[in-house]
């Protein structure tokens, strides 16, 4: 009764998921699949156990192949970095919306995004360092 917790198959040119994965394979917990040639995530579907998924430096242009990841609940770490889709417009709060009990996002602990939104300008006087428009005009 093979198993393996952690799945490594970064560098390997893979660009579909599953190709030459045997079946015990599928009950890791984490997969690493950095530094390859995916365009989809199709066949993620059939590891059912995965809690930590690292996709950096793929070829990954959209949003909706995250669908693909099972049992999007148990996902508590997700790595995207060097993946076209996180230059989308809100990619990190679409992500961080998707996965509920997300506790790390590109290597960075969710509290650090929640500190980042919290504190981010909304006013273009603001992101000037001003509070108000008053401010603009007493601090020329």
């Amino acid at each position: 009764n093979k198993t393996q917790e952690n799945l490594y198959l970064n560098f390997k040119g893979i660009t579909r998921i599953g190709e030459g994965i045997p079946p015990w394979a599928t009950r890791a917990t984490s997969i690493s699949l950095n530094y390859n040639n995916l365009t989809e995530l199709e066949g993620i579907e059939k590891f059912e156990t995965l809690k930590k998924i690292f996709l950096n430096c793929n070829k990954l242009t959209s949003l909706k192949e995250l669908f693909r990841i099972p049992n999007k609940e148990n996902i508590t770490e997700l790595s995207l970095y060097g993946n076209p889709l996180l230059g989308q417009s809100n990619a990190q709060q679409q992500i961080l919306s998707y996965f509920p009990n997300l506790l790390k996002l590109n290597g960075k602990h969710i509290t650090e995004f929640q500190e980042k939104a919290k504190h981010k300008p909304t006013l273009p006087t603001e992101r000037m360092g001003l509070h108000s428009q008053r401010d603009l005009i007493q601090n020329p």
